[in-house]
């Protein structure tokens, strides 16, 4: 990588971590770069204090980043991760070097509200397995769910199940609640865009429309559902890292 970007700032999706949504991607990316970790909170340990609001996630990206020692970064979202990393490229336009966006959206449209609806009511289900099985449907390919057998699909929904941060909740409120519509033709740094066709959370359309409204974005699909730290890892990593080599 070029020395005028000095690492790039991980920021994973709701109801989950950097770990949950990044996965092995984290030490490969560390293979080329410097990598930051950014837990929103009632994720990684961090406690709620409140409603979330995306001007204070923004600013803690940012501090996140500036604690680290990078000047130049590139902030890589997963799922409404996406969504902050846009907000992020907008506010600290002198210290983004570029951003992608995976699985994302710029604002939920009815589909993704009602998928994000049905998650946070199955919260207080007495049978946390029911959740469980919801999000694995929902973020698994069909293509993974199809060649995976019975009793891995089986302790992938119990592990959710038993996985779901505390701050879950207070997430959905946050993602439910973003539009950076409005923000997109203002991002002129150059951007990487990975949308999963078989996506059924957040379906590719909504990336699709994502990259449309950044200046000479570059849109790539890869096969996977929304749990593509799963299903395409390396895929992926080889995409990010051949983003930060052109930038």
């Amino acid at each position: 990588m070029r020395p005028r970007v000095d690492g790039i700032v991980l920021i994973h999706g709701v109801g989950s971590d950097i770990a949950d949504s990044f996965g092995e991607t984290v030490g490969w990316l560390g293979d080329h770069t410097t990598v930051v970790p950014y837990h929103l909170p009632g994720s990684g340990g961090r406690p709620v204090e409140g409603p979330l609001a995306l001007e204070s996630v923004v600013r803690e990206v940012r501090a996140a980043a500036g604690t680290a020692g990078l000047s130049r970064y590139v902030p890589v979202g997963s799922s409404t991760g996406s969504a902050v990393a846009v907000a992020v490229a907008h506010a600290a336009r002198s210290e983004v070097a570029g951003l992608v966006a995976t699985a994302g959206f710029a604002h939920a449209d009815s589909s993704l509200r009602l998928a994000l609806d049905v998650w946070d009511a199955l919260l207080d289900h007495p049978d946390p397995e029911v959740p469980g099985r919801y999000l694995t449907l929902v973020d698994f390919g069909t293509s993974w769910l199809r060649s995976a057998s019975e009793e891995v699909i089986k302790e992938t929904y119990r592990a959710v199940a038993t996985g779901l941060p505390p701050g879950t909740s207070a997430q959905l409120d946050l993602a439910r609640s973003i539009d950076v519509r409005d923000l997109l033709h203002e991002i002129e740094v150059p951007a990487l865009v990975v949308a999963g066709d078989e996506d059924r959370l957040v379906p590719p359309h909504l990336s699709a429309e994502l990259a449309a409204g950044l200046s000479g974005a570059e849109l790539v699909t890869v096969r996977s559902g929304h749990a593509w730290s799963q299903e395409a890892p390396r895929v992926w990593c080889d995409l990010v890292v051949g983003f930060l080599e052109r930038l």
